[in-house]
């Protein structure tokens, strides 16, 4: 992060291997980030909705006054691809 932006960071928050917040000073607001890679589509229903849930609960949790945005993938996958 540039030293710039340094100074505007309220809070780093990771939750798990797969979420973290990021809350930054606003000029007129705090923005909460929520960042996410969530499991693939072929993932066991089970982690899927324990992530969804743990989402779900990050984002209520965030302060109720800070404009929220959540980014990254929505349907990840991670490790190396496999070529046929």
């Amino acid at each position: 992060m540039s030293r710039e932006y340094k100074g505007s960071v309220v809070e780093f928050k990771p939750i798990n291997e797969r979420i973290f917040t990021l809350r930054i000073r606003a000029r007129l607001f705090n923005i909460t980030l929520i960042c996410v890679h969530a499991p693939a589509e072929e993932t066991e229903d089970e982690v899927k909705d324990r992530f969804y849930e743990e989402l779900e609960n990050v984002y209520d949790g965030a302060a109720g006054h800070d404009v929220k945005m959540m980014l990254g993938d929505m349907n990840a996958k991670i490790g190396r691809e496999k070529y046929v």
